[in-house]
């Protein structure tokens, strides 16, 4: 089990370098931290699968995929400009995500979710982890309702500048 604190939940991100020092400076920001936008669930998983599936996962085959993308992008971005980039990888999933754990009793507990954040490894040479939302389609309105209102809560604070990476952070 992953608990999350502080430093990762802004740290452990796919960005670019500039991003990175964005994050870390958001990190010691109350205001960004009230944001929500970076917030982590108290526990997060470490893997996903399609149940009743053979041979094709495409729960797994998705978000390897999508931190695949992701890699890619702040790759590119670091080669094409100074930007500061940060990605948030999110699949949504068709049908129903449950969350397994096995209790201090060495009990399985299974519990249907609407949404479920697991922390996956990066396609990077960095090898770190990095959170990525898993949303049923149910609720991936409402998620993304929620993010929007969470990035314009965070504008103010991205607008009037950060001190390392002020004019060159811009929420887009």
């Amino acid at each position: 089990m992953i608990i999350p604190g502080k430093f990762t939940e802004f740290l452990h991100r796919f960005a670019t370098e500039l991003g990175q020092t964005a994050l870390l400076e958001m990190s010691s920001i109350d205001e960004a931290q009230n944001t929500k936008l970076f917030e982590l669930p108290a526990q997060m998983g470490h893997g996903v699968t399609a149940a009743l599936r053979k041979n094709n996962d495409i729960a797994y085959n998705a978000i390897t995929q999508i931190c695949d993308a992701a890699a890619a992008l702040i790759r590119h971005a670091e080669t094409s400009a100074s930007r500061c980039t940060i990605i948030f990888p999110v699949v949504m999933l068709q049908g129903r995500i449950f969350e397994c754990e096995i209790t201090e009793k060495a009990d399985i507990r299974l519990v249907e979710v609407k949404r479920s954040t697991v922390f996956w490894r990066r396609p990077t040479a960095k090898s770190s982890t990095v959170p990525v939302d898993l949303v049923s389609e149910v609720e991936v309105v409402r998620f993304a309702q929620e993010k929007f209102a969470q990035c314009e809560a965070l504008k103010p604070l991205i607008e009037s500048g950060l001190p390392t990476t002020s004019g060159r952070a811009v929420l887009a």
